[in-house]
């Protein structure tokens, strides 16, 4: 109920310019911080589709226009590797997340997720060896080939879960896949009044629950414990194109 709603709030404020939900940044009157650019890494790619970053090691992963993946190394502005992630003809990759979990796996791995629906978890993905493709399997829907690269796949992590929440194609369902034994735990769902796909995901590290973006503008938050016909707990409308990007913040 409403604290389903003032939580779901919070995370779509955080969406938001501070300055915007101060109403202009009066009262305060700090100046704002000065963000100054580290540097500047060259992907030769028309288009950089995705992007992750090590959490306490100057690494940035990006993935290319359709299947090459780079990993860099900011501190010395270098390209440490590129390699093809494997997906068809298309299709482009559009999700990157780093699975830093000693309790899944004893390397830096990377999940990769693509438009057509597949997740590729590679090991050792900055080693000068060469990643090693660890995983695959179809983690969503596959789009009709007409909307391939239009229908991204977005990735959530719960590491204290090991589950890797998936959702794309063109559908509207949020599947839960334990990633230790790629198994589906549960598929949940939007209301069937929804003609929404999922443009966006975020889950929470402290609880099961996640908040999905849509095509149409609405945010929503599920939680997996709930029965599947009650397991969306909240819903925003907070525009009319597609939510681009989501996230939970600690309480």
């Amino acid at each position: 109920g409403a604290a389903h709603f003032a939580q779901v709030g919070t995370l779509v404020a955080d969406m938001l310019p501070e300055a915007a939900l101060a109403g202009g940044g009066a009262g305060a009157g700090a100046a704002p911080p000065v963000i100054e650019q580290h540097c500047t890494l060259e992907n030769a790619s028309a288009r950089c589709s995705a992007l992750a970053l090590h959490a306490s090691l100057p690494l940035v992963v990006a993935a290319s226009a359709r299947e090459d993946i780079s990993v860099w190394d900011t501190a010395r502005r270098a390209r440490l590797l590129t390699f093809a992630n494997g997906n068809p003809a298309g299709s482009r990759v559009s999700a990157l997340l780093l699975l830093s979990d000693s309790a899944f796996v004893n390397a830096e791995t990377l999940a990769a997720g693509s438009s057509e629906g597949c997740v590729r978890i590679w090991r050792s993905y900055a080693a000068a060896d060469g990643p090693h493709l660890l995983s695959a399997w179809q983690a969503s829907a596959a789009p009709a080939e007409v909307s391939l690269r239009d229908s991204p796949l977005s990735l959530a992590w719960q590491p204290a879960r090991a589950t890797l929440t998936a959702a794309g194609g063109g559908s509207g369902d949020l599947c839960l896949w334990d990633v230790r034994h790629e198994a589906l735990v549960c598929r949940l769902s939007a209301p069937a009044v929804s003609a929404g796909q999922v443009t966006s995901l975020a889950a929470d590290a402290a609880s099961p629950l996640l908040a999905a973006g849509y095509s149409d503008g609405c945010v929503r938050s599920f939680d997996p414990r709930a029965p599947p016909a009650a397991a969306v707990v909240a819903q925003l409308v907070v525009g009319r194109g597609a939510v681009s990007a989501v996230s939970i913040q600690p309480a």
